[in-house]
């Protein structure tokens, strides 16, 4: 198991908490955006070395607006997804038995030095390996090409990297 593979199942066992920071953070963006002055002002500004001018800062509604609820979508859309992670992983954790479940969340969520069967490890991993699979179905993409059915190279391997920390 590489250190992608506990990466994500760590991930996946936090995802409660990686939802309501997500929640906050959509809520910050939105206190953020209505405490910001939307009046038009003159300000007198240095534009370069020892030259001054004039400029007029304006708020622009139809621009600033659009941007807030772009981000305040793609934020929307990242809290469903996670949902739907959260909602089908807890349910797979619900079907192992306590020893296993706890071993998970002891070596993972915990960050505690467990041993957890190789067996368990492969099963959760194809298990989160399911559930991205529908998330992509769901949102009428093509799955990714899993890591079994051929070896990553450097190139594969910095993607999946970006990929990962797009989350």
């Amino acid at each position: 198991m590489d250190l992608f593979d506990e990466i994500l199942i760590r991930k996946y066992l936090n995802l409660s908490r990686i939802i309501k920071e997500n929640q906050a953070y959509r809520e910050e963006i939105r206190r953020v955006f209505y405490t910001k002055n939307m009046n038009t002002r003159m300000t007198y500004e240095e534009v370069q070395t020892d030259i001054h001018e004039m400029i007029t800062l304006g708020f622009r509604p139809d621009i600033e607006i659009e941007k807030l609820l772009t981000r305040q979508d793609s934020i929307t859309q990242l809290i469903n997804r996670h949902t739907f992670r959260e909602r089908h992983f807890s349910k797979f954790l619900t079907s192992l038995t306590p020893f296993e479940r706890s071993c998970l969340k002891e070596r993972y969520k915990y960050n505690r030095d467990v041993f957890c069967p190789p067996a368990l490890l492969e099963k959760t991993l194809e298990e989160i390996n399911e559930i991205e699979t529908a998330i992509c179905f769901r949102e009428r993409r093509e799955p990714d090409v899993f890591e079994n059915e051929k070896p990553l190279d450097h190139n594969e391997s910095l993607e999946r990297m970006c990929d990962f920390f797009e989350l």
